[in-house]
């Protein structure tokens, strides 16, 4: 047999393996947003950021590289500014085509001074952050969740710890991968915890949730459960959604 053949089928026979011996190793499932009106908010992350539209287990959101949000109909508690998770950010290789359709919206919008960035007061509270990146072959791109905390190195230093977060590759601002979700953390007032607001809360998925919830109750980690999803929330409030990923 091929040396190349041999060493493949080690790799599939180990991967798996490893996958369960390291259980902390996640991938982002969604974002969580309420909505009052879903079927609106989706069409303006539709028609104006240029997400497509998507349903995964009966609930309706939209879909992009990078991430999929997904849609409760139940009226927010407030923003998402002053909650834990302050905003979420896309980019887009020009804002020309956005600006064109933000105008025929209600929803208000601020642009910076290099006019290279766009923060929109979204539907229901959702601020979104548009960048303009200009090297991008995509025509809209996932780029992060912003977190405001009085102690971002800490919150970093929590998010490696229980959730294998790894340090980003922007050396400009504080950020970590959590799985393969980009979050960047900036020092902000103590937010109000994200479970009721415009944007709820993140939903992860292991290989192996049941190694994963054993190795963070171990760390000390409360956690809630709702037949087989698991809940638990950083040090700011993030409320976070644990499950089961689909069998490879």
């Amino acid at each position: 047999m091929p040396k190349f053949r041999i060493v493949a089928l080690c790799l599939a026979a180990v991967l798996p393996m490893a996958a369960q011996q390291n259980p902390r190793n996640i991938t982002l499932a969604h974002i969580h947003l309420n909505s009052a009106d879903p079927d609106a908010a989706i069409a303006f992350w539709k028609d104006v950021i240029g997400a497509q539209t998507y349903t995964r287990e009966g609930i309706n959101g939209v879909i992009m590289p990078g991430a999929m949000i997904l849609f409760t109909k139940v009226a927010p508690t407030g923003p998402s500014a002053g909650s834990a998770i302050d905003h979420i950010g896309v980019k887009v290789p020009n804002l020309i085509k956005l600006s064109t359709q933000l105008e025929k919206t209600k929803f208000k919008s601020e642009t910076n001074k290099d006019g290279d960035t766009v923060v929109i007061d979204g539907p229901d509270g959702v601020k979104i952050e548009v960048s303009e990146d200009n090297d991008m072959y995509m025509s809209l791109d996932f780029g992060h969740i912003h977190v405001q905390t009085p102690k971002p190195a800490e919150t970093q230093a929590w998010f490696a710890a229980h959730l294998n977060a790894r340090p980003g590759g922007d050396e400009k601002v504080t950020s970590s991968r959590v799985g393969n979700l980009n979050v960047v953390f900036s020092v902000g007032g103590a937010g109000v915890p994200t479970k009721g607001r415009a944007i709820d809360h993140l939903s992860f998925e292991s290989r192996d949730l049941a190694g994963l919830t054993k190795a963070l109750t171990g760390d000390g980690l409360q956690l809630e459960t709702q037949g087989p999803i698991a809940y638990l929330a950083d040090p700011t409030g993030i409320r976070i959604e644990l499950a089961q990923a689909a069998a490879q």
